[in-house]
């Protein structure tokens, strides 16, 4: 599967898909392959995934798995945030 998904730099620009992985606290293969489908799936839809606020970790395994290419990561993890998602009171 991941390998009928382009490289981003030969992708035409478009919609991107924003996640933010600042979140994630323990990250695995797992973690990663999620990842790579979430690319795969925008891509067919004709847009990009973009990871932000990736811990070292998860960047360190994305570029172990050889993914580096596909999924796109932005941002360090201790990155201000854009946005804030609401809290449970």
């Amino acid at each position: 599967v991941i390998g009928n998904v382009e490289l981003h730099a030969r992708r035409p620009a478009g919609p991107v898909v924003v996640c933010d992985a600042s979140v994630l606290l323990d990250v695995d293969v797992g973690t990663v392959e999620a990842l790579a489908w979430l690319a795969l799936h925008a891509r067919r839809l004709g847009a990009s995934l973009r990871v932000e606020g990736a811990s070292a970790e998860l960047r360190a395994l994305i570029d172990f798995m050889g993914l580096a290419d596909v999924i796109v990561v932005v941002g360090a993890a201790n990155a201000p945030r854009i946005y804030a998602p609401p809290t449970s009171p």
